[in-house]
């Protein structure tokens, strides 16, 4: 077992109420991209456009995911510190790489999502000029 003095203890819980803010901070994105993913979805429908957006291509939605993805890399980073066992070290650091590629990669596609999303807003805005 690690010896824990009064440091290692004080960043073990600065470390826990850093990911538990950050799992509540992804769930505050994750509902406000569903909001905003049924609005667009409602006022598609009122204009008879018929759209379906897939939360997969929300961006609120998925920065809340990787959020709480990132959440769990730090929670896996401590785990992985903490453990003396040679199999757990192994695992959590199996976890934690995997975890980190799948940040990785909901970064990368949030930023094609917002991307994408800013596209279509500015195409919109077009549009409506071009009808004045």
């Amino acid at each position: 077992m690690i010896a824990i003095n009064a440091a290692v203890l004080a960043g073990i819980i600065f470390l826990a109420i850093f990911i538990l803010g950050l799992v509540l901070v992804g769930i505050t994105n994750i509902r406000s991209g569903l909001k905003a993913l049924s609005r667009t979805q409602g006022l598609g429908q009122q204009q008879g456009l018929g759209q379906q957006r897939a939360w997969r291509k929300q961006p609120g939605v998925l920065f809340g995911v990787n959020n709480i993805v990132f959440a769990a890399l730090l929670a896996f980073v401590l785990f992985f510190s903490l453990v003396i066992d040679r199999t757990m070290k192994i695992v959590f650091l199996v976890l934690a790489i995997a975890t980190f590629a799948c940040s990785v990669f909901l970064v990368v596609r949030t930023v094609i999502v917002s991307s994408q999303a800013v596209k279509d807003w500015r195409g919109r805005q077009r549009g409506q000029e071009q009808q004045r």
